[in-house]
């Protein structure tokens, strides 16, 4: 019985991990993933999906300060609830993305996504929440 409980949980196991590996290679996975690091407080991790001209433009200080205050705004909103994809539209290697969020609190906003496809990955391009 042990050998078949192990038989069914690899395969939902690596079914888990291929869908997790997939669901950024959209750009509304990737706005989704965005959002996740910043409300988990994942700084870096959420700063290495911008575009480096973001960071060029402004500086990597102040992205970075710009996420906390963004993690720290969702955590007093109480987290996200949900986090749904309004729109998006794919022209070759730039997208736009609408993301509708829904705040523990009630609270539900829209925000707009530029990206940039940059060696087969989605970057948040400096246009991004528009």
């Amino acid at each position: 019985m042990i050998g078949v409980r192990r038989a069914v949980h690899i395969p939902l196991v690596l079914v888990g991990l291929i869908m997790a590996g997939c669901a950024a290679s959209s750009a509304g996975g990737t706005v989704k993933q965005f959002h996740r690091h910043v409300e988990k407080g994942e700084i870096e991790a959420a700063s290495e999906m911008v575009t480096g001209a973001l960071v060029w433009m402004i500086g990597q200080e102040k992205v970075e300060a710009a996420l906390v205050a963004e993690s720290k705004e969702i955590g007093e909103k109480g987290g996200f609830a949900r986090l749904d994809i309004v729109s998006e539209e794919t022209v070759g290697t730039v997208s736009e993305v609408v993301v509708r969020v829904t705040y523990g609190n009630g609270e539900i906003e829209e925000e707009d996504y530029e990206l940039t496809k940059i060696d087969g990955r989605w970057m948040l391009t400096p246009g991004m929440d528009k």
